[in-house]
């Protein structure tokens, strides 16, 4: 999954300004304003982490189906095969 503009997403869920906080008395005289993550993004961020880490290879259907092959027992429907095929030709995947 790709979040190109984070910013538009955070103005979406932040409308009434409550993740902003300002802070006076910077070097320059001018108000500083300071980030706080709302709920709804720290748990986005946990998720898109957890995701990530998880492997797209599901090994254990990979292994039993490595079985089934060498000892024969695999059987692919023709029907199957052919619903597969023409979904790919026409885009339907």
């Amino acid at each position: 999954m790709r979040v190109d503009n984070v910013y538009s997403a955070y103005k979406i869920y932040n409308t009434n300004g409550a993740g902003r906080q300002r802070r006076a008395g910077s070097v320059s005289g001018q108000q500083q304003e300071a980030f706080t993550m709302s709920v709804q993004a720290g748990d986005y961020n946990i998720a898109r982490k957890a995701v990530s880490q998880i492997s797209d290879v599901r090994w254990d259907r990979v292994e039993a189906l490595q079985t089934q092959i060498e000892s024969g027992s695999y059987n692919v429907s023709p029907a199957m095969v052919a619903d597969k095929i023409l979904r790919s030709a026409y885009g339907l995947d």
